[in-house]
C-alpha cells in the first residue's frame, strides 16, 4: 500500500523567508526531504568520489518517487553537496 502525499501548512509565519510571506500565503512544505549534508563530506563522512554512482542512483530514485524537497548548501562538502544534486 502507498500513502497518499500531505503537505504541512504553517499559516502564522510572518516572517518567513519566502517569496510568499509579503503576500500573507501560508508556508507550504511536503512532509518529507532529502539532506544532502553529508554529500562530499569526505572529513566526518568518508566520501570518496567513488560514491558519486551511488549517490545519483539515491537521488534519481527520489526524483522517481516525486520527492521535491532537497536540502544542501554551499559549505555542504565544500559545494560537492551541490554539485551531485545538480
Amino acid at each position: 500500500a502507498t500513502a497518499a502525499a500531505t503537505t504541512t501548512t504553517f499559516p502564522n509565519l510572518s516572517n518567513a523567508a519566502v517569496e510568499s510571506s509579503s503576500s500573507n500565503q501560508p508556508l507550504s512544505l511536503p512532509p518529507l526531504g532529502l539532506g544532502a549534508w553529508a554529500w562530499g563530506d569526505s572529513v566526518f563522512w568518508g566520501y570518496s568520489p567513488k560514491n558519486d554512482d551511488d549517490l545519483r542512483e539515491v537521488f534519481d530514485y527520489a526524483l522517481a518517487k516525486n520527492l521535491a524537497f532537497f536540502d544542501t548548501a554551499e559549505l555542504y562538502g565544500l559545494g560537492r553537496s551541490e554539485e551531485l544534486l545538480g
